[in-house]
């Protein structure tokens, strides 16, 4: 099996700000789910069908995003001025700057909780899981139910 060829996201400073360019470090798999990525969060602007797996494509996007923005800065946590230019520079060359920041918050949660989340929705009536697809409403459902469950009594 054929190793993946490692290319990588160099921040290179230039006239004026940062400029992103293709020279990576990271695998070529990355770089095929931040293109999926944007191919989702295209259809999610333009077309008719929003769906959560195009939400989790746009997500698995984000995340490479901020691990390479973290890794840029030498930072552990995605927090801080370096940081926030990093990823802000990233976000305007790879086309999801104009993701609302709290569904771009909450899209990152929803990753970072899938597990559960899709056994949330796994057990949800079929017509409100097909329709039951932006962060937002994912993420309140979600909480909801936890609270719901938290609150009921042992048996």
């Amino acid at each position: 099996m054929r190793k993946p060829r490692t290319i990588d996201l160099a921040l290179i400073e230039g006239m004026g700000s940062p400029v992103w360019k293709i020279v990576f470090k990271t695998t070529t798999t990355r770089k095929n789910h931040i293109e999926h990525g944007i191919a989702a969060w295209n259809r999610l602007k333009h077309s008719g069908s929003h769906t959560f797996e195009d939400w989790m494509q746009v997500a698995l996007s984000l995340r490479i995003g901020q691990e390479e923005s973290m890794r840029l800065a030498e930072i552990d946590r995605p927090q801080g001025s370096r940081y926030r230019k990093i990823f802000g520079e990233w976000l305007r060359e790879f086309k999801f700057d104009d993701i609302n920041k709290g569904d771009r918050f909450l899209v990152l949660q929803i990753l970072e909780h899938r597990p559960e989340i899709e056994k949330f929705r796994a057990s949800l009536p079929f017509d409100l899981y097909l329709n039951l697809n932006h962060p937002r409403a994912v993420w309140d459902r979600f909480k909801a139910s936890q609270q719901q469950q938290s609150q009921e009594p042992p048996r």
